[in-house]
């Protein structure tokens, strides 16, 4: 691979655009620089204003651009809201006279898994092997040159809504930037790709990215996905509450969230307040209020999140298949009391999920809310170090059949 290979990451998101720079090189990836513009385009991760969210998405690659001095044309692009599905199904493949299975056997057999009926409007953006058994034998990771007669493979697929995926491209395209091969990603993959550990991933972990309009969820154990879904409540949702329960102005409520915000009263004194600007008032009257009433109007919002996850563990058949709990990434997760809000509705421990790249950890890229972007860059990277693995292995199959086929013809 070039050491001059970049990579950039795309998180299109409900109240910001981020986009992340990478530099490709043989021990994996620098992180070289980000920008960060602010989004209107965009609601519960669909587009529904083409204009603003170009715009976003030009102001965050001039920013990248001019931090890291790399001139940007292609990009890998996270994706997520509530068109998104998955769901996972099972392949198979007869293998010949009890030979060693090759790449050739697995992409058939992971081409029968996806042969299967899709939601109408829809389109696949990810088959991702889960789990081989040989001659009914679980456990397989690696096939390739194991010996057997029949190869079985789960895949973890997801599909996205075909209009949103042509409307997501043409904003790309409009900012003068195109997709790179394999470059439209799920984000609670991406987001995992930088947030967790190899270990929690093998021994089963739940992870929740908390954006803008929607929370992602992943759950995963063995080392692979198994489920993903989208939560249709987001940090704007926590926002809302606020501008309507103490009657201010959304950008008011914001700053209140910001400054003020937590989902626990623990550790309020009696008598502490806040000012705030009522609906309607200027900046300059304003009022105190108690600052109990806060987590009196977040509490029950956070407390449904999370609810809403644990519906979508039990709906996986997860609820006792995680032992390493739940990790939860994304600007919302930095509201003052969120963890411990999901641990007592969970039961599980809980962690916050921050970029684990060295890199990242020492740059300006280390907290949650540039998880995703991070996650883009090494999840696109690891698939272009996989799919150049493949083609070898694809190739060097042909030439082992083509040789075989040689020699039984020369000794006829």
């Amino acid at each position: 691979m070039a050491k001059s290979e970049i990579i950039v990451g795309l998180d299109v998101g409900t109240t910001k655009v981020c986009a992340v720079v990478g530099e490709v090189n043989k021990n994996g990836v620098d992180l070289s620089g980000h920008g960060l513009a602010p989004c209107q385009g965009l609601q519960k991760g669909i587009v529904v204003d083409i204009d603003a969210t170009v715009l976003a998405i030009e102001e965050a690659i001039e920013t990248a651009q001019q931090a890291t001095g790399f001139q940007i044309r292609a990009v890998a692009v996270g994706i997520t809201g509530q068109h998104i599905q998955s769901f996972n199904s099972r392949g198979s493949v007869e293998i010949e006279r009890f030979r060693d299975i090759t790449a050739e056997d697995v992409e058939q057999a992971k081409e029968a898994a996806q042969r299967v009926d899709i939601p109408a409007g829809h389109e696949i953006i990810h088959s991702i092997p889960r789990a081989f058994r040989i001659d009914g034998h679980e456990g397989v990771r690696r096939p390739i040159g194991m010996t057997g007669t029949r190869l079985d493979v789960e895949m973890h697929i997801v599909t996205a809504e075909t209009s949103f995926l042509q409307n997501l491209i043409k904003c790309i395209h409009q900012a003068d930037l195109s997709i790179i091969p394999g470059g439209i990603i799920l984000e609670p993959l991406a987001t995992a790709e930088a947030v967790l550990s190899a270990e929690e991933r093998e021994l089963g972990v739940a992870l929740v990215d908390i954006g803008g309009g929607t929370s992602d969820v992943a759950l995963f154990r063995a080392g692979g996905v198994f489920h993903t879904s989208v939560i249709p409540v987001g940090g704007n949702h926590v926002t809302n509450d606020l501008a309507v329960g103490l009657r201010v102005a959304r950008n008011e409520a914001e700053r209140i969230k910001l400054q003020h915000g937590t989902a626990l009263d623990e550790g309020i004194e009696e008598l502490e307040a806040v000012t705030v600007t009522p609906l309607g008032h200027t900046a300059d009257d304003t009022v105190r209020i108690p600052k109990r009433i806060i987590p009196e109007i977040v509490h029950p919002r956070m407390e449904e999140l999370f609810e809403l996850v644990a519906d979508e563990i039990a709906r996986a058949e997860a609820t006792h298949q995680l032992p390493a709990g739940l990790v939860i990434s994304g600007g919302g997760s930095q509201l003052p009391g969120t963890l411990e809000v999901a641990s007592r509705v969970l039961g599980m421990p809980v962690r916050l999920g921050a970029p684990l790249d060295p890199a990242a950890a020492t740059s300006a890229l280390r907290g949650p809310s540039f998880a995703t972007g991070v996650g883009l860059v090494t999840y696109a990277a690891r698939y272009a170090r996989d799919t150049r693995q493949r083609e070898g292995q694809l190739l060097e199959g042909l030439f082992a059949g083509l040789g075989r086929w040689l020699r039984g013809l020369l000794s006829r």
